[in-house]
């Protein structure tokens, strides 16, 4: 073997394994390992199509939607008829409130891939969000259908349900947060306005569970003692997140949590929220 060739075999070598552990990391939870050895492999080979396909996935793990389109724009780029990265780009178009470019997205994959499950939801979701229950409800169950482990139909939540399981999370919070939380009303409406999506950068997803009204205080501590005006649960996202969880309370004290983090300018797992 010449020099040459053997230099190639090496790099082809640790390229594979740098792939090989990219995609171990992805598969045990770890997105950011996965994205840190896929885009050490893009450094010395920007183009390799796997790479960029894994670094998409692991940002939306992540809940990077930017980042996953830009990793899904250059796959498909070099790949355009890929469903599974169409697919990708349908689902970060949808966290990033692009609904015209999760629609491309989504149809381009299910006409290339009639059984592609992710990209017939993302149909459906652009379609509820759009107010045309027929469509959305045709494209949900459509997913459903081809995967009902993955996207199980969303069962409903009566008022009388959603206010026991609201009162059996705010009973498991501690105290302290339990007493802030005293201080907000609660809310429950059909789903997220985009407008006030868009106005955060980046947009915030329209499948969040909650929002809270109004803007913290500068100062963290004095967040303590400026609750929000109100806490905004989304019905739709809601039935889908704890149809999937089997577990309404605990959907619901999640989503309690990080928006108390948010506002509070603390970690979701900070001792503070937690005990």
């Amino acid at each position: 073997m010449r020099g040459g060739e053997g230099v190639r075999a090496d790099a082809a070598t640790v390229s594979a394994m740098r792939l090989a552990e990219a995609r171990a990391a992805l598969e045990d939870g770890d997105p950011q390992t996965a994205i840190v050895e896929a885009e050490e492999l893009l450094d010395v080979d920007p183009d390799n199509l796997d790479a960029l396909f894994l670094v998409g996935d692991a940002s939306l793990e992540l809940g990077d939607a930017l980042g996953a389109r830009a990793a899904y724009e250059r796959y498909l780029e070099l790949c355009p008829d890929d469903p599974g990265a169409l697919s990708g780009l349908a689902v970060a178009c949808f966290d990033l409130t692009d609904l015209d470019g999760c629609l491309k997205a989504a149809r381009q994959a299910v006409t290339l891939e009639p059984q592609l499950a992710e990209a017939w939801h993302q149909l459906g979701l652009v379609y509820e969000l759009r107010g045309d229950t027929k469509e959305a409800r045709q494209h949900l169950r459509r997913a459903t259908e081809l995967e009902p482990e993955s996207f199980p139909s969303a069962a409903p939540i009566p008022q009388a349900a959603w206010s026991q399981a609201l009162n059996r999370a705010l009973q498991s919070l501690p105290r302290r947060l339990r007493a802030w939380y005293a201080q907000v009303p609660m809310e429950l409406l059909p789903l997220p306005d985009l407008d006030e999506l868009r106005r955060s950068s980046p947009p915030i997803s329209p499948s969040v569970l909650a929002l809270a009204s109004g803007a913290p205080p500068d100062d963290a501590a004095a967040a303590w003692e400026s609750p929000p005006k109100a806490l905004r649960f989304f019905q739709a996202n809601l039935e889908r997140e704890a149809t999937f969880s089997e577990d309404l309370v605990a959907t619901i004290r999640g989503a309690l949590v990080r928006e108390a983090a948010e506002w509070l300018g603390l970690s979701p797992d900070d001792a503070q929220l937690e005990r």
